[in-house]
């Protein structure tokens, strides 16, 4: 029975694992500080509710908004993967209480991420538009030296057409935190 049990724990993870690791093409997501810059109109509409609601408490607990955009200090990554005209929008968002999960950190850690609303939206070339919302690790805030270096610090998203689904993946000091690895499938 010994030998057995080894093998009952390797076949859950062939079974669970395929779904993030067939995501191969790995994409970065580009991030949006929305404080500063007025988000594209789709993300604008996907985040509508997120961003009026931390707006509003932004306001009404730290200090009225005087940003360019009159937006709070609201950032999303984002990234678009369009398949024969329709549009899969992968997106994190993280702004002031927005129901993010601070991940572990340690004394000595350089880098802090969060498990942040993420969405995961259809746009078909009819107009219609479907979201299904879900978490995703949000890594925006890199807090090693400065080398000039390209960062090592990245927010991913992957689309495979053949499972509708969309994974996102963070890295740290240019390693993949494993346990960020989420996926949802994209409504249809």
């Amino acid at each position: 029975m010994k030998p057995l049990l080894p093998a009952v724990f390797l076949a859950g993870a062939i079974i669970t694992a395929p779904a993030i690791a067939a995501a191969a093409d790995w994409q970065p997501m580009q991030l949006l500080q929305i404080a500063t810059t007025n988000p594209p109109p789709e993300i604008a509409a996907i985040w509508s509710d997120q961003i009026r609601s931390t707006n509003r408490a932004f306001a009404a607990d730290v200090r009225p908004i005087q940003s360019a955009t009159g937006n709070a200090p609201i950032l999303i990554y984002a990234r678009t993967f369009d398949v024969d005209g329709t549009k899969v929008i992968a997106s994190v968002f993280h702004g002031w209480k927005a129901n993010c999960q601070e991940a572990a950190n340690s004394k000595g850690s350089d880098q802090t991420w969060a498990d942040c609303p993420a969405r995961v939206t259809t746009i078909r070339p009819s107009g219609e538009v479907k979201t299904v919302r879900t978490t995703a690790c949000f890594n925006g805030f890199p807090l090693g030296p400065n080398t000039g270096a390209p960062p090592t610090e990245k927010t991913l998203a992957s689309f495979d057409p053949a499972t509708n689904r969309v994974s996102f993946r963070i890295t740290n000091d240019g390693h993949t935190v494993r346990n960020c690895d989420r996926s949802a499938v994209a409504p249809k």
